[in-house]
């Protein structure tokens, strides 16, 4: 079940990947992908549950999907407070995040990674230059 609620997720936020910092101007892009990270942080919580019940992955796993809640989260209150510098702070966010899930993908999955590959290659999206 794991494997499955990180595919989706994947797949999700492989798709957040139109939304750009022109797009994102626009009110009604906003609330879509509001919605999308919503929806997306929904899938996230159902793998941590799921990650509480199956023995095969370690606190490792969980502290990767704990983080991904936490990022989704913050993502979320930066597209909704337009603070400073939102949109290419919540571009960096989402086109860095399909990193995450790629630790929990099947192991025949070309896209899986470790869960500390998965963290080396987001946190670099989360720094404003």
């Amino acid at each position: 079940m794991v494997e499955k609620i990180a595919e989706d997720i994947y797949i999700k936020s492989i798709h957040f990947k139109i939304y750009n910092t022109k797009n994102l101007f626009f009110k009604k892009n906003r609330l879509l992908l509001k919605k999308e990270l919503l929806e997306t942080q929904e899938l996230v919580r159902k793998l941590i549950i799921n990650l509480h019940s199956d023995l095969n992955y370690s606190n490792e796993y969980l502290k990767i999907a704990l983080f991904m809640d936490k990022s989704l989260s913050d993502c979320i209150i930066i597209l909704t407070s337009k603070s400073k510098n939102y949109r290419e702070t919540v571009r960096r966010y989402i086109w860095g995040f399909h990193n995450l899930p790629r630790a929990f993908l099947k192991s025949d999955s070309g896209f899986k990674i470790s869960p500390n590959k998965a963290l080396e290659y987001y946190k670099p999206y989360l720094k404003l230059d």
